[in-house]
């Protein structure tokens, strides 16, 4: 047998071994609840195999959206019984990036930063290290764009899609690339930014299609739908949003659906079709609210009631912010969100409510229903 035919063996049976390892951890671990993963973590050495680790991890980032505490336990638990050996920088840099993810989602920043910057030196520090080290670089792009880097951030987001690119890792690559197109549209960004992230979603459609990845593309196809609306092209956008539709509601995604929807209905009103727009926001948010969407509920309420003051339909603001009061107490919005609502129905009730006073109320429910 020759040494390469040797050395291929030896690493198969590895790689089998440690399968075989992480199948048993992991049907160890779900045989209780997740909350007591750290501590079984803690004391039984066998749950802390790198295999086992990885599937902890991969766990923890299943719960990031939803429960981002449970995430920061589990990223806690694996950090602390990781040893300082650089044979473990790799996998304790994933654990250092889900980590900082998990700590953002909490709210602090500040923290979070440290945490994926630790990771960026440890998986810089390994040539296994590389492609995490792209995964990493997207998150803390996010992060230097929030801390007003956005030129830092983009530059990082476009090496980290490069280097994916020249390794092959073609998924990554087009996280990279939508997360520069999103970062470009962020905010009031002017018509030059606007052009640069649709030509990214244009370039990026056909690698997620190659992909067969249907969330993705309907997620492009959306975003290619607001490139358009923001550049002043109203059949552009209508078409692609009437593209990303049905592939949401076949995924199973009916709020992303309503977005479009509720996309739809400025539209509308700029075509002097009121009703239709009027009849489009308030379905909107009936779906919003069904499907516990609450922020994007108070959002697009807020557009009804503008396009109402702005149509000068007065007759119905009154009773719509009575109305609205109640409903999102029922939903149990976050008490500093619902004191906004109220201050808008005493604003109606002293004929003083404005596009001023809905657009700082815009600003609350994203501060406050985002970090509930």
């Amino acid at each position: 047998m020759s040494d390469i035919s040797r050395s291929v063996r030896t690493h198969l049976s590895r790689l089998e071994d440690a399968r075989v390892e992480q199948a048993r951890g992991a049907e160890r671990l779900q045989m209780l609840p997740v909350g007591e993963w750290p501590a079984a973590i803690a004391r039984d050495e066998a749950l802390r195999a790198p295999a086992v680790l990885e599937f902890v991890l991969g766990r923890a980032k299943k719960e990031l959206d939803s429960f981002p505490n449970c995430a920061l336990e589990l990223t806690t638990a694996v950090i602390g019984v990781l040893p300082p050996d650089p044979a473990f920088f790799v996998l304790r840099g994933r654990a250092m990036n889900t980590h900082a993810q998990a700590v953002h989602e909490t709210g602090d920043v500040v923290s979070a930063n440290a945490f994926i910057s630790s990771a960026l030196a440890l998986l810089a520090s390994d040539p296994a290290g590389r492609a995490e080290l792209q995964k990493a670089r997207i998150f803390a792009a996010r992060i230097m764009h929030e801390q007003g880097d956005p030129s830092g951030a983009l530059q990082l987001l476009q090496e980290a899609g490069r280097e994916s690119e020249a390794m092959g890792n073609a998924r990554v690559a087009l996280q990279a690339n939508m997360t520069q197109a999103g970062l470009l549209l962020a905010g009031n960004a002017p018509r030059d930014f606007i052009e640069r992230a649709q030509n990214i979603f244009r370039a990026m459609l056909p690698v997620a299609e190659a992909l067969g990845d249907e969330r993705e593309q309907a997620r492009i196809l959306t975003d290619l739908g607001v490139c358009a609306r923001r550049l002043g092209d109203a059949d552009a956008a209508l078409a692609y949003y009437a593209a990303a539709a049905p592939r949401f509601v076949a995924l199973g995604m009916e709020t992303e659906a309503q977005k479009l929807v509720w996309g739809m209905a400025p539209i509308a009103a700029e075509r002097g079709q009121v009703e239709t727009a009027l009849a489009a926001f308030r379905g909107a948010r009936d779906k919003f609210l069904e499907n516990g969407a609450l922020l994007e509920a108070a959002l697009v309420s807020l557009d009804l009631l503008s396009l109402l003051l702005y149509t000068d339909r007065h007759d119905l603001v009154a009773p719509l912010a009575a109305e609205l009061v109640t409903v999102f107490r029922s939903a149990k919005m976050p008490a500093r969100a619902l004191r906004a609502w109220t201050q808008l129905r005493a604003a109606v009730q002293r004929k003083r409510l404005d596009q001023e006073a809905l657009g700082r109320a815009r600003v609350i429910q994203r501060r406050y229903m985002q970090v509930a």
